[in-house]
């Protein structure tokens, strides 16, 4: 909705990607927080994201505005996205508790985070340089991804409850 009011009025509705990477890092945070079995993995959960909250509003302060896009967070958040998906693939392994992984709605989504972050960590690395040439292909690239991790979503969601039913 917020979108749609700053589009129509020709306001710059930049500052809501940034709002949203900060909520999506803390969702995703959050939730391997939760799925975390030893103490001192949950306690590097917590500096990750004291280090992503940080280093955001320096970002925000010193080299992207609010008003511009949010490559240099964007990529940051990849990079430790990705930590927090070993961290839970690791225990995965470690734990070896499900048989059929592909059935379990925690590896659907730490596997479908990892695709996306795979592809996106190297367009947010390299967006300046797109952004002045062909700006279709970036977000077209950048637009499947993000459809694929939100068919994901409808995945996890879907085997969490027949987990959850059984």
């Amino acid at each position: 909705m917020a979108i749609w009011i700053t589009a129509s009025a020709s306001i710059n509705n930049l500052f809501l990607f940034h709002a949203f990477t900060y909520v999506e890092f803390i969702f995703l945070s959050m939730v391997f927080y939760q799925l975390a079995d030893l103490l001192i993995w949950k306690r590097v959960i917590l500096w990750l994201l004291l280090l992503f909250c940080v280093f955001s509003i320096v970002n925000s302060i010193f080299y992207e505005s609010i008003l511009e896009f949010n490559s240099n967070q964007r990529y940051v958040a990849g990079i430790m996205g990705f930590v927090l998906i070993v961290g839970y693939f690791a225990k995965l392994i470690r734990k070896a508790e499900h048989i059929y992984l592909e059935r379990h709605p925690y590896f659907i989504l730490a596997a479908s985070y990892l695709l996306y972050f795979s592809g996106t960590f190297f367009l947010f690395l390299v967006s300046k340089e797109f952004m002045g040439a062909d700006i279709a292909k970036y977000w077209s690239l950048h637009g499947v991804l993000n459809i694929f991790l939100n068919l994901s979503y409808i995945a996890v969601l879907w085997q969490g409850r027949k987990v959850l039913i059984t």
